[in-house]
């Protein structure tokens, strides 16, 4: 997944991307975020699913935390979730982000049979 998220991971003030679909990952996390992560001064994944719950149906949100920013984009069936600070535009991270979905969106559909029985 790393691979697909290159271009926005190479951001100078990404710190954080988080790919949250029926388990949580997380594509990319920077030192720095970490030390301050664990100090709890940033949101963790259950707080970042908490504010994707309260959005509904927005498909995009920008949110300001602690300095930074929360750039949230819905998927058909997961959210992508990246922490940047304020010197990345947001076109830029939007054009990036409509490159990588449908890569995102294929990786996350089933393959072969599977895709026919559903839970």
């Amino acid at each position: 997944m790393k691979e697909y998220l290159k271009n926005i991971i190479e951001f100078n003030d990404v710190e954080a991307v988080f790919f949250i679909g029926k388990t949580p990952s997380v594509a990319y996390i920077s030192e720095k975020y970490q030390l301050e992560f664990k100090t709890g001064t940033l949101p963790d994944i259950q707080e970042i699913v908490s504010f994707i719950n309260i959005l509904g149906s927005a498909n995009e949100a920008e949110l300001l935390f602690t300095q930074r920013r929360i750039y949230i984009r819905k998927l058909e069936d997961a959210c992508l979730v990246i922490v940047l600070g304020f010197t990345t535009p947001t076109p830029m991270l939007q054009l990036n982000c409509d490159i990588v979905i449908p890569e995102l969106i294929k990786q996350t559909k089933p393959k072969g049979l599977g895709r026919f029985f559903r839970k």
